[in-house]
């Protein structure tokens, strides 16, 4: 193995120059000047590399954004007022389901319950029940949302007839 000189490649253009240095390589030849042929290589291996992971960077960022929006399910919401009645729209639907739920059918809070009934959470989930009588089992207050727990609350007098959990007989 020889060296080529530095002299030899200096006087020549840069693409003349790369062509000496490439021939050196093949003919199994070390140029004196040899650490800079490997630092023109690499700092163009370099870019690639750094351009190819900030394409990739940016792909994973850009899917994992929209699979973010697509999981929490996040939408816009309507802040207008609601429907005035007669008028079409989300307040008049809800109307219709207003008193409307017999005994022992499901409900959300007592708004869904006929009158004489209230919604109490049971064994079985939150049902429509018929308030206490006098003597029975008696609620005396209704859990935040709307419903009352194992009893509904007084018929006559309500919530101020519970005492000790049992319906009193007003004097």
């Amino acid at each position: 193995m020889y060296a080529i000189s530095p002299e030899s490649c200096s006087a020549l253009r840069f693409s003349d120059w790369l062509t000496c240095a490439r021939n050196a390589i093949i003919y199994n030849t070390r140029l004196a000047f040899e650490p800079f042929v490997p630092r023109v290589v690499c700092i163009g291996m370099l870019s690639l590399h750094v351009s190819f992971f900030l394409l990739i960077c940016a792909v994973f960022v850009h899917e994992t954004v929209a699979w973010m929006d697509e999981m929490i399910g996040q939408s816009p919401i309507d802040l207008s007022p609601p429907p005035r009645n007669g008028q079409a729209g989300q307040g008049s639907r809800r109307k219709h389901g207003k008193h409307s739920k017999g005994i022992d059918e499901s409900c959300t809070n007592n708004s869904q319950c006929k009158s004489g009934l209230c919604c109490v959470l049971g064994r079985g989930g939150k049902v429509c029940r018929p308030k206490a009588r006098i003597g029975h089992p008696c609620s005396d207050g209704q859990v935040k949302g709307g419903y009352y727990p194992d009893h509904c609350p007084c018929a006559q007098g309500g919530e101020d007839q519970c005492l000790g959990k049992i319906c009193q007989m007003t004097i």
